[in-house]
């Protein structure tokens, strides 16, 4: 008889999921805006190569859930001293890399998805390029990384006509970070990263 049960149980917990969502569409206010495709273009103009292309959808008027595409070009990470003349790097990471992100957004003016906001923020990132050793006179050596971050992210989104989206936001978390070289070990300092931009975009 127990069997039964538990024969019922994941179409039972698939019920309860489509009627919340259900739930959550039904109570939502008659806002024209419930989708927002957005780009964050800051990285360009510093010269970094980030560009990361984000689509969140509002469920009822109080959350969001988002997707994201991040790419990197040309990333390079430099750090320590050395007493040499003209360069003050002890060692440079030239990077390239590309990832894939979730954010949960909670609008407590249930207005979603626009005003403020707050929520949780993952992003899975993996990076090539190469590393390379000044500090020891060592060759540029190929590097692999991976870095998961956690976050806690805070943001507000203005819809201007209907149509136009500016969200600044910031965020705060801890990386995971692995490579395959042994150069990429330095990348395990990281233990908490603070950070921010802004998405321009269209809703609909």
């Amino acid at each position: 008889m127990c069997s039964n049960h538990f024969r019922f149980l994941p179409a039972g917990i698939g019920l309860i999921m489509f009627a919340l969502l259900t739930s959550l569409q039904a109570q939502a206010k008659d806002f024209p805006e419930r989708n927002a495709v957005m780009l964050q273009p800051a990285g360009l103009a510093v010269g970094s190569g980030h560009v990361s292309l984000e689509y969140e959808r509002a469920l009822g008027n109080y959350f969001g859930i988002a997707g994201r595409y991040t790419n990197i070009s040309h990333f390079l990470w430099q750090g320590g001293k050395n007493n040499t003349p003209g360069d003050d790097y002890d060692w440079i990471y030239d990077l390239n890399g590309f990832g894939a992100g979730l954010s949960a957004r909670y609008y407590p003016a249930g207005n979603a998805p626009a005003g403020f906001n707050m929520g949780f923020r993952t992003d899975f990132l993996h990076y090539t390029g190469t590393y390379e050793d000044r500090a020891h006179n060592r060759a540029a050596v190929n590097a692999n990384v991976d870095i998961s971050l956690f976050h806690l992210e805070f943001g507000y989104k203005i819809i201007i006509a209907h149509a136009f989206v500016i969200g600044p936001f910031l965020d705060a978390g801890y990386p995971i970070v692995s490579g395959t070289d042994s150069g990429a070990n330095l990348l395990g300092a990281l233990s908490f990263i603070f950070g921010g931009g802004l998405y321009l975009g269209w809703a609909f």
